[in-house]
């Protein structure tokens, strides 16, 4: 997770209560949630909404303490295996998520660093200029892609583009190999 791009919510069970709404900047849930009061936790449901419905042949009777969840696909909001009863009421669960991020205030950062946003312009030029003439240079756009990729995994350039035949020792005429690690 990059600076800023995450963020922290809550869930308090209600009773009778199976669906949850999260916040609208969500794109990922951080499993698992965390009654940090009881030491309790939701999990993420392995099969996903589909499978958690189906496996529920009359969810009414599915009740007391939820132990997992999914999100619905239907209008984004959290659904948990078990409807809660007064019990359960009250219990808070804690969750972090990595959320979309915008940029709308003056001091705002990007979640990348410099290099990937500098690796970005000429692939947007590259686009742009295809929009408007129809023209473009793939391989520029291919190298700058390439280096934003990098710059985002944080990955380092390769040391050598030869690449080793296999069974084959190599032997270089100034009496070093690019393939030895030391």
């Amino acid at each position: 997770m990059k600076p800023e791009q995450g963020s922290e919510d809550s869930i308090t069970l209600v009773e009778g209560e199976r669906y949850y709404d999260l916040p609208c900047d969500l794109v990922q849930i951080r499993w698992p949630l965390h009654d940090v009061t009881n030491g309790l936790y939701i999990q993420k449901y392995p099969g996903g909404f589909e499978e958690l419905r189906n496996a529920q042949s009359q969810p009414a009777n599915y009740t007391g303490q939820p132990s997992e969840a999914a999100i619905s696909p239907i209008d984004g909001t959290l659904y948990i295996n078990r409807t809660p009863t007064a019990g359960e009421v009250g219990k808070e669960y804690e969750y972090f998520y990595w959320k979309d991020t915008g940029l709308s205030k003056a001091s705002d950062v990007f979640p990348f660093s410099d290099v990937v946003f500098r690796a970005m312009v000429p692939v947007v030029s590259e686009l742009w200029r295809y929009n408007q003439n129809n023209r473009y240079t793939s391989g520029m756009a291919n190298v700058n892609y390439g280096r934003a990729i990098r710059a985002l995994k944080q990955e380092p350039r390769d040391t050598s583009w030869i690449k080793r035949p296999s069974g084959v020792p190599y032997t270089n005429p100034l009496g070093f190999s690019p393939f030895s690690d030391a």
